[in-house]
């Protein structure tokens, strides 16, 4: 099907049933276009709002557990449209966002049909210029998902992203190359990753914000492991690349300091210096370090300062 024969969406939304929910689908169901469908794919069997209001709505079941991959992958092999759209259950659409994906899908040079459209999104509801992403808005095709999400040209990040929000896309991709049930990290750059390397779509990422996501989420990625992420990243990217090494001295690595741990870094700070890396990346990675372990050393000195105050007030009584 070419993109000039676009039947209707199907509108995927994984959920545990988060109090946020409603506000996703709601802001589907206000889209401008005409013939969608919303699967909300839940993840266990508590209580889901009531959406009888809207026929277009319809309720699918998966296991407690299951994951955001395997929900997604739910709801696709029981889409009607020949386009598909992802919504994670913690983020919402401004009213013009598919609308505005078909505009500029047909503006671009899409191979027979097959296409991936994101869009720029916002970590908040004010839209200003410090919460976008990515932060080098121009529309762009993508002609290499790993180089254009993980290279680091700057210090400061351009903030890129293929989120998973953000995405529209033919639905027979995620049919011949399904999202992985399995995974629990890394998943929307992973499917994309191997839609790449095996259908060879177009892919193409617009400037326009459309998307709003919870910056205060406690979602997958916010607690994921560094080490995970090392290993997500030696089994999904090319080790030859500098975008390799600089994704390591990026994700990684920022997830070993969330988590305080030393080992960590310096687990990072080897792997990533070991293979080939971008100057930006690896004085973003040095100055990141820098900042940590000066922060660290300033917590520690308070808490010395405070407890020798503490035991000289417990000897003067």
């Amino acid at each position: 099907m070419y993109i000039n024969e676009i039947d209707g969406i199907s509108v995927v939304i994984p959920t545990t049933g988060r109090a946020t929910l409603k506000r996703a689908v709601d802001s589907v169901l206000r889209q401008s276009v005409e013939n969608i469908e919303v699967l909300v794919v839940m993840n266990g069997r508590d209580a889901l709002p009531d959406f009888h209001y809207d026929e277009r709505v319809k309720i699918v079941r998966n296991p407690p557990g299951s994951g955001a991959n395997h929900a997604r992958q739910t709801g696709i092999t029981r889409a009607l449209y020949s386009f598909t759209a992802l919504l994670d259950d913690d983020d919402f659409w401004l009213p013009d966002k598919l609308m505005h994906q078909i505009e500029f899908m047909k503006s671009v040079s899409a191979k027979r049909g097959l296409c991936v459209i994101a869009t720029a999104l916002s970590d908040s509801v004010k839209m200003d210029k410090n919460s976008i992403w990515p932060r080098d808005r121009f529309a762009r095709e993508v002609t290499d998902v790993q180089d254009y999400l993980f290279q680091r040209s700057t210090l400061w990040s351009a903030r890129r992203q293929l989120q998973s929000s953000t995405l529209l896309f033919s639905t027979s991709l995620a049919t011949e190359v399904p999202f992985d049930r399995k995974t629990r990290l890394h998943q929307d750059w992973q499917w994309l990753l191997q839609v790449e390397s095996k259908l060879q779509p177009t892919i193409a990422i617009s400037s326009r914000v459309s998307v709003i996501c919870d910056k205060a989420s406690t979602g997958i990625t916010a607690q994921t492991k560094w080490s995970d992420s090392m290993v997500w990243a030696e089994n999904n990217l090319d080790c030859g690349r500098k975008s390799y090494g600089d994704f390591i001295l990026g994700v990684p690595l920022r997830f070993a300091m969330k988590a305080g741990s030393f080992d960590g870094i310096v687990l990072c700070l080897r792997h990533g210096m070991g293979a080939k890396y971008s100057a930006p990346a690896l004085a973003y990675g040095l100055l990141a370090t820098a900042v940590f372990l000066l922060r660290k050393l300033a917590s520690t000195l308070n808490a010395t300062v405070r407890r020798l105050m503490l035991q000289k007030r417990g000897t003067a009584n």
